[in-house]
């Protein structure tokens, strides 16, 4: 429920503070402009000042009045400039315009948790537990995605991506880390 902010020097950690205000576990952290952003199984998204050091704004992930655990945050990325991607427990993407802090945009993207999320090459990718990576347009805020890497028949979950020179690598429950090139898509 807390996170601990550390400063290391010569292999020793000493904690510089703690953020306290969720009421569920932190499950995700992204760094934006001086901002520390945590998404909880709280269901919500938290920006912290990391110069001033507390709480300045809320995301509420529940909108719809579904099961605590689907709107749990489990990933965040950066969608574009100031538009930020939270990814659930549920399968849902929700993309929030940080300086309104308003939800802009919500799709379903996998059935089952939405492991992690990716800006790359100006494109959104999401990885969840239905074993497949989808790339989104978040301009168009379209409901469909726009590609699709993986199955769901022949992998489980994808729990973690990284991209490097057009190349995406996927790593996951099958023990396997998969190098897809998404320039193809």
């Amino acid at each position: 429920r807390t996170i601990k902010r550390w400063r290391v020097s010569g292999g020793a950690g000493v904690c510089a503070g703690t953020f306290k205000g969720h009421k569920g576990a932190v499950m995700s952290l992204l760094r934006h402009h001086g901002l520390l952003i945590s998404g909880s199984q709280d269901q919500t998204v938290r920006l912290w000042d990391l110069k001033e050091g507390g709480c300045v704004g809320s995301l509420w992930q529940a909108a719809d009045g579904a099961t605590k655990e689907r709107n749990a945050v489990h990933a965040l990325s950066m969608a574009r400039r100031d538009t930020l991607a939270a990814g659930t427990w549920g399968g849902t993407v929700r993309l929030w315009d940080l300086h309104r802090t308003r939800c802009t945009a919500t799709f379903d993207a996998h059935a089952g948790a939405v492991w992690s999320l990716l800006q790359a090459d100006g494109k959104l990718f999401s990885a969840g537990s239905d074993g497949t990576v989808k790339l989104w347009d978040t301009r168009a805020h379209g409901q469909l995605p726009v590609g699709s890497l993986g199955s769901t028949a022949t992998s489980g979950p994808l729990y973690t991506m990284v991209e490097r020179d057009g190349l995406l690598l996927t790593g996951g429950y099958d023990q396997l880390v998969k190098v897809w090139d998404h320039r193809m898509m």
